[in-house]
């Protein structure tokens, strides 16, 4: 979490936490609570299993409360994915927003090699056609078929069933978050031996 984070409500307290918060949430007196007061008033009463509304607002001050302290510095809401509920400065906020967006983009970029590393371990011939098109064909009988158009996103085109190794990897190419080019030349170099070659690129 950030420097200056304060820790609200433990996790223990599950479907609890919106209840609980409320009947303090008085107590910040220099706050915009006129703003979520009527979303407070369903809390602090509230059962998460019998109150309706009770998810929407809590959902309402998550994203509108915010309170300062002394120093006059302000705080808004945050519920971490491990359930805690904490208070940042809302100027780390941004910080913050940067590491997560930082550690998920590391996160996926790990998923997506070992997922490439298995398109790769799969692949067992390549077909190089004219007009900058490509087929790798994989172990489960499958393959993907890519076009690279000028100016174009590439057209990829699969045949194969649907939890097939070229599906998935089609799936990975067309969601844009991996360099096509180079998950190709890697699957062509990784599968080791062509097949149909067109005569204007061959060497």
């Amino acid at each position: 979490m950030t420097e200056n984070a304060i820790l609200l409500e433990d996790n223990v307290h599950g479907v609890w936490i919106p209840h609980r918060f409320a009947n303090v949430m008085r107590s910040y007196t220099r706050s915009n609570i006129k703003d979520v007061f009527d979303d407070m008033l369903i809390l602090e009463e509230g059962n998460p299993h019998l109150t309706e509304h009770y998810w929407e607002a809590w959902d309402n001050i998550i994203r509108e409360f915010w309170f300062e302290d002394v120093n006059e510095q302000r705080f808004v809401l945050y519920p971490s994915k491990n359930g805690d509920l904490w208070a940042i400065p809302i100027d780390e906020l941004k910080q913050l927003g940067k590491k997560i967006m930082t550690e998920a983009k590391r996160a996926l970029s790990e998923q997506n090699k070992k997922r490439v590393q298995k398109f790769k371990d799969n692949a067992i011939k390549y077909h190089l056609f004219g007009g900058d098109s490509y087929r790798i064909d994989f172990k489960d009988g499958s393959s993907i078929y890519v076009n690279f158009l000028k100016h174009q996103d590439p057209i990829i085109q699969v045949n194969g069933f649907s939890d097939s190794t070229g599906q998935e990897c089609a799936d990975l190419l067309r969601r844009g978050i991996v360099d096509v080019s180079l998950v190709i030349e890697e699957l062509i170099q990784a599968s080791g031996k062509a097949g149909y070659i067109s005569p204007n690129m061959r060497k």
